[in-house]
């Protein structure tokens, strides 16, 4: 989404994760998949960190760099930074 002042940021709604340690918020370039084929792929290419998880239930938002190219990520990823490991992901919508 886009604010009036030109600042962008990412809108998560309704989320419900579970709680783990070092849970970050990515842009990622990979393609969600269904089930655990996807827990492992998304820092295998790009992704841009938008910063740690506010919390695991409800709706929050996350600033997204001016630098960042949009167009160049399929997705959203929560992940577990000491883990390496998804914690949930969604397709974004074209910018």
């Amino acid at each position: 989404m886009q604010a009036s002042d030109g600042s962008r940021y990412l809108r998560l709604e309704d989320l419900d994760t579970s709680n783990g340690p070092q849970l970050q918020v990515w842009l990622t370039d990979a393609p969600v998949q269904p089930g655990k084929d996807s827990w492992f792929v998304f820092d295998d290419g790009r992704h841009v960190d938008l910063g740690p998880l506010k919390g695991n239930k409800g709706s929050q938002n996350y600033a997204v760099p001016a630098e960042a190219d949009l167009t160049q990520y399929r997705s959203v990823t929560i992940w577990c930074a000491r883990f390496h490991v998804s914690f949930g992901a969604a397709e974004l919508n074209p910018p």
